[in-house]
């Protein structure tokens, strides 16, 4: 493996193994293996640039080891320094390799009934995919401490960590989840099992890969843009999408996917009223929904510039929320 300077390097060993009689001879088929291994290590990287930014990166390295019964890879995370001055293990402001499997949900973290009432808390990004069991998210709230308090369609809450959710937000996180379970939706596989110095840290069963609901529809196509949009409403929900006017009128709806640019307006460090425009790279996936309607949605996955076109009342009491009608 490559020699990293320690100054700038933090990481942690884990293991992660399939088992069941498809993998009982401890041969695995690599077109069932390579896309669940590539989500989870795309999961790693999402989760760690939601929590740490520009500040860290990592990496996934894999070893296979054969098992007995079973079909087991040990992999390596490994973060380092975007900046090769910066030194990791001595920064507070970065979440070290360790937290980020955490988060994850390789290190373990079932579901916890710690709060009162028809309320789940949830610790992982795995185990969000648990909790929802397929079912749609109506609403989500700040709370105290880093948390957010999520409202089901079916009315049921989850209490989950900051972390957890924006991770789960971050584009492309859901599908990856999906694609790390698929094996578990083929014949001969019973679950897959994480582990951290030789102990088994977390088990996910071919029960659990039917959590994570299938798209609506099957998709078409999905394309990557660079847009200038007039703001018509903002949200700081991330489950309610922006309003935009492009070109003379056109409405375009979009999910806010920059954390960073959101950060930075609740910070107030950069404001943006309705009538200013928005310099955003967008992905647009178009599909058919289970009726056959072609249904096109818009994520903005990094703000590239604000143009503004009126002055901004300074803020008060917090980030401004413009909602429809008001």
């Amino acid at each position: 493996m490559q020699d990293f300077s320690p100054e700038t390097l933090t990481g942690t060993q884990f293991t992660v193994e399939y088992d069941g009689p498809a993998v009982s001879d401890g041969l695995m088929d690599v077109t069932d293996l390579a896309p669940s291994i590539m989500a989870l290590a795309r999961l790693c990287h999402q989760v760690n640039t939601v929590i740490n930014l520009d500040r860290a990166k990592v990496s996934v390295l894999v070893r296979a080891e054969p098992r007995r019964g079973s079909f087991g890879l040990d992999l390596q995370i490994v973060q380092t320094a975007i900046d090769a001055g910066q030194a990791l293990v001595s920064n507070p402001e970065v979440a070290k390799a360790e937290h980020i499997l955490k988060v994850v949900g390789v290190s373990g973290g079932a579901i916890f009934a710690a709060v009162k009432g028809p309320i789940e808390a949830v610790k992982t990004v795995l185990d969000m995919a648990r909790a929802l069991k397929g079912r749609k998210v109506r609403g989500s709230a700040a709370m105290a401490d880093d948390r957010v308090e999520i409202e089901l369609a079916d009315g049921l809450k989850l209490i989950v960590t900051k972390e957890v959710w924006d991770s789960w937000l971050s584009p492309g996180v859901v599908d990856d989840v999906r694609r790390f379970l698929d094996p578990l939706r083929r014949p001969g596989f019973d679950e897959i099992r994480f582990r951290r110095r030789g102990q088994i840290t977390e088990r996910i069963t071919r029960s659990d890969s039917d959590s994570v609901s299938e798209p609506d529809g099957d998709v078409l196509s999905r394309d990557d843009s660079t847009r200038l949009w007039e703001i018509r409403t903002i949200t700081f929900d991330p489950t309610l999408q922006w309003k935009f006017f492009e070109g003379r009128g056109t409405r375009i709806n979009a999910y806010m996917r920059d954390s960073r640019f959101v950060q930075r307006l609740i910070d107030r460090t950069e404001t943006t009223i309705p009538g200013d425009l928005l310099k955003v790279l967008v992905r647009t996936a178009t599909s058919l929904n289970k009726n056959r309607k072609v249904v096109v949605e818009n994520e903005i996955l990094e703000v590239l510039e604000v143009v503004k076109l009126r002055q901004a009342l300074p803020l008060t009491g917090g980030p401004a929320v413009v909602r429809d009608g008001e």
